[in-house]
């Protein structure tokens, strides 16, 4: 199987995921072999009802998934890191960024009145 993770990369994200091996997740279906990561079966990042295939995500183990060498999603299971040196004004408006309110991020008042 190809990936765009490295073995290293994968075995640090599993080292990540706390959750039980026995415990359901979900890969999407690929005829083309691109499936590196394993999402969260009770709220992926993505909606598993529009992806587009016909059969739907497959449902296995956790176990199973990182014996397959899958990563868990950074996304669903593991959370996004944010290094601690960045400036994480960016992800703050975005975070509360609203579509309905605001026009622009830069309109995003990270004071709290917004």
């Amino acid at each position: 199987m190809s990936s765009s993770l490295s073995a290293a990369e994968i075995e640090e994200r599993i080292e990540k995921d706390s959750g039980p091996l026995n415990e359901k997740v979900i890969v999407k279906r690929s005829t083309a072999g691109t499936r590196t990561v394993y999402h969260n079966a009770d709220d992926p990042c993505y909606n598993v009802d529009a992806t587009g295939y016909r059969a739907g995500p497959e449902r296995i183990t956790r176990k199973e998934a990182q014996e397959r060498g899958l990563a868990p999603c950074r996304g669903c299971i593991i959370g996004r890191e944010i290094p601690e040196t960045k400036d994480n004004e960016l992800y703050e408006r975005a975070k509360h960024f609203d579509p309905d309110v605001h026009d622009s991020l830069a309109d995003v008042d990270l004071g709290g009145t917004d």
